[in-house]
């Protein structure tokens, strides 16, 4: 590597140029070349315009001690390469730190790169003020017309690190810990903020929207708390009224045990999903578990006992909110609504609590009986309670199917009760004339508040001894005018328990101090409604500039 001097200090002039808070008499590093070392804490100057190639993958600007603050000049930019509509070609990382614990970077500019910022165990790594934008994002297939399948990303593997090789980030951090990332902009690319085994940390004040995958990726990540950031229009497969297939971006993903994370006031709005968790392919005995990743149980392993708080999981293309497999999530006083297929989908979850949350009119570009509210198949132990819903295709549903290979898995096998023992209480539903669902395949369609299904095998007769069974359905005000509403359709032999005394809800009253100081939810109310992702071959379109609907 090349190790370049750093120029004395800055003139008053020059130090005038630089971000506010570099302290007074900080060394300036100029940056011309590939693989330039960073040993002390130095602002960074780059010429105007000039294009700095990561010539061999790794890494342009290379920090290489401990401790050390790197802050941008104003007016720095480092890039990658010339951005001519090649972003699907574009390679290389810009700043890359390895092994250096309590690095700050601060007011950096990116562009250019398949990987903005690339950090491996750096504990104490604050982020702070960074803007990345014109990095690495795949042209996509689809058309407003069709779908094409080659679009879909597989978040389900990630030991390889192929989030970061085969779809890119702006900034991703992997196997630290109490890190800190504040006020980091994304646009114009695939994928903002990817988490690979990172606990202890704040994630804050971010705005990673408007991209073509994920806003925020976590794997393996825990105890970490995600507040007040912007991960809205984080989108790919989806054209209204033709399609809606999200095909696997999200605004938050959550992959492979990501457990005990607070996600907080954050607008995750229009993403393919808003919030996509799987207990992953490990915890589902997919995939061999690696040793060195610690202590595992087959029969607990999951995304569990997260805490999700206050958050807009508004006007998705598939799910607001999507946790399978897990275990002791708190999903409390979130916002969903018009999400195209439901609000919460939860297959195979238990022990979540549900409460408190507003749900609008979900479901109206359902696939099939998937469709409304809140949609569980396979859970347990879930209590829903005190929530609002408002003209959903359904409010609840809840079922069993013969799934097959799948309910031998260990972590199936060892939780499985079948459909039994959900408390369904003090919601309030309403549904009446104002509901969305009017185009004319819609307008006879049921709009139902409780489903209830016990699904045999293709071809045999209903089971002899029930997979739903115990399920609490009591002291809910259900309100209906609409004239295809119903309020309760199950199966024979499934039908809820009915109380004449409430069962206890034990919801958890929950203070949380932040990190923090943004109000995103509802800043983008202008642009609320699934009409408003507009996709093209790049991504979803920022509403600025030109409408690319409009031709020429």
């Amino acid at each position: 590597m090349l190790t370049f001097a750093l120029v004395a200090c800055l003139s008053p002039a020059l130090a005038s140029q630089t971000a506010v808070d570099a302290p007074a008499g900080t060394p300036v590093l100029e940056v011309t070349s590939d693989n330039t070392e960073v040993t002390r804490s130095c602002v960074v100057r780059i010429a105007p315009g000039a294009i700095i190639e990561d010539t061999d993958g790794n890494g342009v600007l290379h920090v290489k001690a401990d401790g050390v603050t790197v802050e941008f000049e104003k007016g720095a930019v480092l890039r990658g390469a010339k951005i001519d509509n090649n972003w699907n070609e574009l390679k290389g990382v810009g700043i890359r730190i390895d092994g250096h614990k309590n690095v700050s970077v601060k007011n950096a500019e990116i562009a250019g790169f398949k990987v903005g910022l690339h950090a491996t165990r750096a504990d104490g790594l604050t982020l702070d003020r960074l803007n990345v934008h014109d990095c690495y994002r795949q042209r996509l297939k689809s058309t407003p017309q069709k779908e094409h399948n080659d679009d879909w990303m597989f978040p389900h593997n990630n030991d390889g690190r192929e989030w970061m090789t085969q779809h890119g980030g702006a900034v991703v951090v992997e196997r630290s810990r109490e890190c800190t990332l504040s006020n980091i902009t994304v646009r114009a690319t695939q994928n903002g903020i990817i988490l690979d085994r990172v606990t202890g940390s704040k994630v804050f004040d971010n705005d990673c929207s408007f991209l073509s995958g994920w806003g925020l990726a976590m794997w393996r990540s825990s105890e970490n708390t995600v507040a007040r950031n912007a991960f809205d229009f984080c989108v790919r497969g989806h054209s209204e009224g033709v399609y809606n297939r999200g095909q696997d971006s999200a605004g938050i993903l959550m992959f492979e045990q990501c457990s005990s994370n607070v996600i907080a006031e954050n607008s995750v709005t229009h993403g393919g999903d808003g919030l996509f968790g799987f207990a992953g392919r490990v915890a589902l005995g997919e995939a061999a578990h690696n040793p060195e990743d610690g202590a595992f149980d087959p029969t607990s392993a999951g995304c569990n006992d997260n805490t999700i708080l206050g958050n807009d999981f508004s006007y998705a293309p598939a799910h607001g909110l999507e946790m399978t497999f897990s275990s002791g999530n708190l999903i409390l006083g979130n916002r969903f609504v018009e999400n195209a297929i439901c609000g919460i989908w939860g297959g195979y979850s238990r022990n979540m609590i549900i409460a408190r949350n507003t749900f609008e009119g979900n479901g109206g570009m359902a696939y099939g009986l998937e469709r409304g509210a809140i949609n569980i198949e396979h859970g347990s132990d879930n209590t829903i309670a005190e929530n609002t819903f408002t003209n959903n295709r359904c409010a609840f549903h809840l079922w069993w199917d013969d799934d097959g290979a799948l309910l031998e898995k260990p972590l199936v096998k060892a939780n499985d009760k079948g459909v039994s023992n959900n408390i369904i209480a003090n919601n309030t539903i309403t549904i009446n004339d104002d509901h969305p669902f009017t185009r004319d395949k819609d307008k006879d369609r049921p709009l139902v508040v409780l489903h209830l299904r016990d699904v045999p095998p293709k071809g045999q007769p209903a089971p002899a001894t029930p997979h739903l069974k115990d399920n609490i359905y009591a002291g809910n005000t259900v309100t209906l005018t609409a004239k295809n509403a119903k309020e309760i359709d199950a199966d024979a032999g499934s039908e809820p328990l009915t109380l004449t005394t409430m069962p206890d809800l034990h919801i958890p009253q929950i203070k949380l101090k932040l990190p923090g100081v943004r109000t995103p939810v509802g800043a983008r109310h202008h642009l609320r409604g699934r009409a408003n992702i507009v996709m093209t071959e790049w991504g979803p379109w920022e509403h600025v500039g030109k409408d690319p609907r409009v031709s020429p």
